[in-house]
């Protein structure tokens, strides 16, 4: 289990949430774990033939991946 630290105290709860975002890649689907601020909310990712709203903004593969927004500030 992963011990808070002084700085992630003092962010507000939206900041410290850890969300699990389901990713479809061919025929599998992982997990992806991220805090709520790595999520780009104006993207969105296919699971199971869904389109979810939430992109992981790890890299910017992420984003030409499944996103591609205009406006995108990650690009």
């Amino acid at each position: 289990m992963e011990t808070e630290s002084e700085e992630d105290r003092l962010r507000p709860p939206s900041e410290r949430r850890i969300l699990v975002l389901e990713i479809e890649e061919g025929e599998r689907i992982k997990k992806v774990k991220v805090k709520e601020r790595e999520v780009c909310w104006e993207g969105f990712r296919e699971v199971r033939g869904k389109l979810l709203r939430g992109v992981p903004k790890m890299n910017p593969k992420d984003c030409l991946k499944y996103c591609r927004h205009e406006g995108c500030d990650f690009l």
